[in-house]
């Protein structure tokens, strides 16, 4: 890759880390000023955080611009598990947590955010199984485990854009921080395309392997 290019893959790596703070705050925020239910709130951080923090995170450790570039290759690998296992963790609990008080889950969020859930666990758990040096076919696991993760985290991104056009007004008033609800969700595209570049690389053959 020539040198323009890997000053705009910087430069967009650490937009993207200023989103994700950003996207952070936002949230932390949110649990303290809102009045909405203690569940409410919880669902809201810990899947918001999950998705547009730890599994944002978890993908831009494949970016040759990232913090992380000065550590081995398999230590990649392993902060990358990690982080999408405590992503699967958080999403658990905060889905877990609206059925605790007999919310109705239903709709377009509630079919969405389950089935990323499902998508990024399984993803993980194939992803812990890579780490074994006993499979043979590798290649093959490793396909899996990227495009059902990257199906799951684009469905994750989706579901928090969701939420934040239908269903917070009057809940989560991000406006008071951020303007309008609607760049919020800019932000959060602009999160899930810059962390997918590396791995939609690695993945089509162009940005190379950690294997």
């Amino acid at each position: 890759m020539g040198t323009g290019y890997q000053m705009l893959r910087r430069m967009l790596n650490l937009t993207c880390h200023v989103l994700i703070g950003i996207h952070l705050y936002m949230l932390c925020w949110y649990s303290i000023d809102s009045s909405a239910k203690g569940w409410y709130k919880a669902h809201t951080v810990l899947c918001g955080a999950a998705i547009a923090f730890c599994c944002a995170e978890g993908l831009l450790m494949f970016c040759p611009a990232n913090y992380t570039r000065i550590l081995s290759e398999r230590s990649h690998r392993i902060l990358h598990i990690i982080w999408f296992l405590v992503a699967s963790i958080m999403l658990l609990v905060g889905v877990i947590l609206p059925f605790t008080e007999d919310a109705k889950l239903k709709g377009a969020h509630a079919f969405l955010g389950l089935t990323c859930l499902i998508l990024i666990i399984i993803s993980t758990i194939v992803g812990l199984m890579m780490l074994a040096s006993s499979f043979r076919d590798r290649k093959s696991i490793r396909l899996v485990h990227s495009i059902i993760g990257i199906i799951g985290y684009i469905l994750g991104i989706i579901t928090l854009c969701h939420i934040y056009i239908k269903l917070c007004d009057g809940h989560i008033k991000l406006s008071n921080i951020c303007g309008h609800d609607w760049q919020m969700v800019v932000m959060l595209v602009a999160i899930g395309v810059i962390s997918l570049i590396a791995p939609v690389e690695i993945l089509i053959g162009r940005g190379g392997d950690f294997d």
